[in-house]
């Protein structure tokens, strides 16, 4: 089995608040992937960085920290 069959089942029921956090541009793990986290785990937030791939926090830190600090003040 895949992670990505795994995933819901594992996270579905998780109440938690959670940031997924995401470059555009990744192609390791892709948009989509993120978009189905997000959509399982309850009170998550997803954020796309543009321009960012894999590692948004090396290649877009501004805007990871933006990202970060907007997502804890709420």
């Amino acid at each position: 089995m895949t992670p990505l069959v795994l995933l819901p089942g594992m996270m579905c029921d998780a109440r938690l608040f959670a940031l997924v956090l995401c470059g555009r541009d990744d192609i390791l793990c892709p948009v989509s992937r993120h978009t189905l986290m997000a959509d399982c785990l309850s009170g998550a937030t997803l954020k796309m960085i543009e321009g960012a791939g894999h590692l948004p926090v090396l290649e877009s830190p501004e805007e990871t920290n933006a990202a970060l600090a907007c997502w804890l003040e709420n």
